[in-house]
């Protein structure tokens, strides 16, 4: 059902991210993934390359336009469809909201909202060739129920 589709993911460094990441290439799915350092790249690639998988991922910040141009020119590289774009990247913060700058404010709800919004539009002509593309958008419980200290990120789940 998945072997051949096409996937591109955010967020694929660890966590979540990287579990969709290694799971999908487990089932024969053509990944593409982002990750804002490069070591974390190279870990998840080696996840999937122990097990004969093969994916290639990307440095991309989604709280910065310009990284997320230069991510999304490199997966339309490949005119293959997208069948899959997942949404997962968002940068945490921590502490509460009297501790965070806004320049961390603004970052963090960028890199899980506007990120993901500005990614999918860039993205959208691959996932339209696609004759069952999908859009998810990962959230977290946090995005369901609020916790202290949890400000920014949390809003930034809310949101998705």
């Amino acid at each position: 059902m998945l072997r051949g589709k096409r996937a591109v993911i955010t967020g694929g460094g660890g966590g979540f991210g990287q579990a969709l990441c290694v799971w999908l290439a487990r089932e024969g799915v053509d990944v593409d993934f982002s990750a804002r350092r490069v070591e974390d790249i190279e870990k998840t690639c080696a996840l999937i390359a122990a097990e004969g998988g093969v994916a290639r991922g990307y440095l991309c910040d989604l709280a910065q336009p310009e990284s997320i141009s230069q991510f999304s020119s490199q997966v339309l590289r490949s005119e293959k469809p997208i069948d899959i774009l997942i949404l997962n990247a968002a940068q945490w913060l921590s502490g509460t909201i009297d501790e965070q700058s806004s320049t961390e404010i603004v970052s963090t709800v960028s890199s899980g909202l506007t990120g993901s919004i500005l990614l999918t539009q860039a993205l959208l002509p691959l996932l339209l060739k696609s004759e069952s593309g999908s859009l998810v958008f990962t959230s977290s419980s946090v995005g369901r129920q609020g916790r202290a200290n949890w400000g920014a990120y949390a809003a930034s789940k809310f949101a998705t």
